[in-house]
């Protein structure tokens, strides 16, 4: 991601034996950070054999790399423990929880952020859903109310999963209709972000059922939006108008469910919600009998289906499902919760070394690319196809036409716009600061780069 961002990592470290009890981290600045282990394995003599490392990687440079040291020490953590209590907080929020799900206080807002009254935050829910696989053929079929059923149906047996420095993870499981729900609701202490892992496990395969998770916002006039491949639709706004023609007969502004890449948000004039998806499909209007006007963000879980043509078979997909959804809370508008919903799914990747070396021809921290303008977003950075220059594709999500500085880590020579297939050569000003071009509103531009 072009951005400096601050986000979770997690990764597996093993040791020799009595080599450490615990582990410290630093940064290249010497700076420590708060760690959690997970999963540890250990040696008869107590000292650890392997485990998960996690910690929060804070100022992590755009398109680049930071690095941290890890030391063994002698003596061992104690390990905290924490009993469930049906309400916690940090200094980002305070969570109440209940059957099925909970609710979310922004002590930064002062807002509540749930509706409570139908659903509550992580609650699924299943539905019956009569469709065909690919044979959507007019109108999006909208599920209905034989065989509902829910988490918040049921006494819910919450549970502290994990507890430390770093996160609290707080765990259910449920069996509702076809299904086993398992969940666990991932609090980080030092980032304004809660995660939702939801498990669908033992699915039956039952033909025409379908799953969604709530997420009931406490907002009735919140304006919905989504990101969609190199831009973000607003729902109401940025459709064409009027229906799409030949058998298409509902308004394009009426359509839902939708397709989703990285995030769906809502926001009214108070504050806005933005959740990272891991999947394909979103929705917003409560499609239960006497829906609320609340704005309700479910990423559909999964939905059984029967190939559209006469002789295909069904589509059930039996066994277990996992999903993972993040959120977070901001000021209104989907611009600021943009780079969240994209950096919670692209999330940081960790290259692990054995020795440092001080001959190392590269510094401890680098950004390779970044630019001046938060929502100009690098989608491609790759060699050029007939050179050994460098191209790199960036785009506006925000639609406003403005002036881009693009900063490279090497002294730029000479930079030119290309088209998608790098032909043609428009010369580009470089500046001491780096490379400097005119964006147009939702414009997506091929740049070539000389070092």
């Amino acid at each position: 991601m072009n951005m400096e961002r601050t986000d979770p990592v997690s990764l597996e470290v093993n040791f020799e034996k009595s080599q450490a009890f615990w582990i410290e981290l630093t940064d290249f600045e010497e700076k420590k950070c708060d760690v959690q282990l997970m999963n540890i394995v250990k040696y008869p003599d107590g000292s650890l054999k392997k485990a998960d490392l996690n910690f929060l990687a804070e100022n992590i440079p755009s398109i680049g790399y930071k690095t941290y040291y890890l030391k063994g020490q002698k003596l061992a953590n104690q390990e905290t423990k924490k009993a469930f209590q049906n309400e916690t907080e940090n200094r980002f929020y305070r969570l109440k929880f209940g059957n099925g799900g909970l609710t979310i206080f922004d002590k930064e807002l002062q807002k509540e952020l749930i509706n409570s009254g139908k659903f509550v935050a992580g609650e699924v829910f299943t539905m019956r859903s009569v469709g065909n696989g690919a044979g959507e053929f007019a109108d999006i079929q909208q599920p209905d109310m034989e065989g509902f059923d829910k988490t918040g149906n049921y006494q819910t047996k919450w549970e502290v999963e994990e507890n430390g420095s770093v996160f609290t993870t707080f765990k259910y499981r449920q069996k509702i209709r076809n299904a086993v729900v398992e969940q666990r609701i991932k609090l980080w202490h030092n980032k304004k972000q809660i995660d939702f892992e939801t498990d669908l496990l033992n699915w039956e395969g039952v033909l025409y059922r379908e799953y969604r998770m709530a997420l009931p916002l406490n907002m009735t006039d919140g304006q919905v939006a989504y990101e969609v491949p190199f831009g973000v639709v607003e729902v109401g706004k940025d459709e064409m108008e009027g229906a799409a023609g030949e058998r298409y007969k509902t308004p394009c502004k009426d359509f839902h469910p939708r397709g989703i890449e990285n995030w769906i948000s809502s926001s009214n004039s108070e504050f806005g919600v933005t959740m990272s998806s891991t999947v394909a499909v979103a929705d917003w209007i409560d499609p239960t009998d006497n829906p609320i006007p609340n704005q309700v963000l479910q990423p559909i879980l999964l939905a059984s289906r029967r190939s559209c043509h006469w002789e295909g078979n069904e589509y059930l997909q039996t066994g277990d499902h996992y999903f993972k959804f993040s959120i977070t809370s901001h000021k209104p508008g989907w611009e600021n919760g943009a780079n969240f919903g994209r950096q919670a799914n692209e999330t940081l990747k960790t290259a692990w070394a054995e020795n440092s070396y001080t001959t190392a021809a590269i510094p401890e921290s680098m950004s390779f690319f970044k630019t001046d303008k938060p929502l100009v977003f690098i989608s491609t950075v790759k060699k050029a196809e007939d050179s050994n220059d460098v191209v790199l594709r960036i785009t506006d999500l925000e639609g406003k036409d403005k002036t881009v500085t693009l900063e490279a880590f090497r002294k730029t020579s000479r930079a030119g716009l290309t088209n998608l297939i790098e032909e043609g050569d428009k010369s580009l000003k470089v500046i001491q600061q780096g490379i400097q071009l005119e964006l147009g509103h939702h414009a997506i531009e091929t740049i070539k780069i000389e070092f």
